[in-house]
């Protein structure tokens, strides 16, 4: 048995050395229209939006429904002073401009999806991507309600695992320039743990 399964791994390896990509694997099919940046470029390109949609996406932030907006757990405390910041423009926080990035980012169509243990809340309660009601315990996802045609927004909570979480973002949704994926990391030594989705998969990339 030992004896064929290297055999048949010898066979593929063979196989691979004269595998040719499809071009739908490079720039063609869904990633039709990207190029390669010119060597010594400025890549980082025009990322700014207007303040009109700031304000749109910022509506959506603090306009939960029912009782989210005075009852959610675990904390509520950095989430209270955003209607404020939207009001005078002033003293916004961390968490707050990065749901804000979520939401132009949804507002041009994009898959935004976080993954990872406390992905909803935040480590420290501070992200708030969903809002609990404490009577009926539904999830409400503000970011989910930035305009009628926005992209998917995805909060999920995942078991302590880097290698499953990376393995999770590189095989769903099937890869695209139009999805962004962020997978958290809550231990210091996530790299040795997601190594073999690094190895067999990303660095071949």
């Amino acid at each position: 048995m030992a004896a064929d399964f290297n055999k048949r791994l010898d066979e593929e390896f063979n196989v691979s050395k004269s595998h040719l990509p499809n071009r739908a694997d490079w720039l063609d099919g869904r990633w039709q229209g990207l190029e390669v940046a010119p060597k010594n470029s400025d890549r980082r390109g025009e990322t700014s939006v207007s303040e009109e949609e700031l304000k749109q996406v910022g509506k959506a932030l603090v306009t939960p429904r029912r009782r989210a907006s005075t009852c959610t757990r675990p904390s509520c405390g950095s989430w209270k002073p955003r209607p404020k910041m939207f009001e005078t423009g002033e003293g916004f926080d961390w968490a707050t401009c990065e749901a804000l990035a979520f939401g132009t980012l949804l507002n041009d169509g994009f898959y935004v999806r976080l993954s990872g243990q406390d992905s909803q809340r935040g480590t420290f309660s501070q992200r708030h991507a969903a809002l609990v009601d404490q009577q009926t315990e539904e999830r409400y996802f503000p970011l989910q309600h930035v305009n009628d045609s926005q992209g998917c927004f995805e909060a999920i909570d995942t078991l302590l695992s880097e290698e499953a979480v990376l393995a999770l973002n590189m095989a769903t949704p099937p890869p695209s320039p139009r999805r962004w994926c962020c997978g958290k990391p809550s231990s210091g030594d996530f790299a040795n743990g997601a190594q073999v989705v690094m190895d067999q998969f990303i660095a071949k990339w």
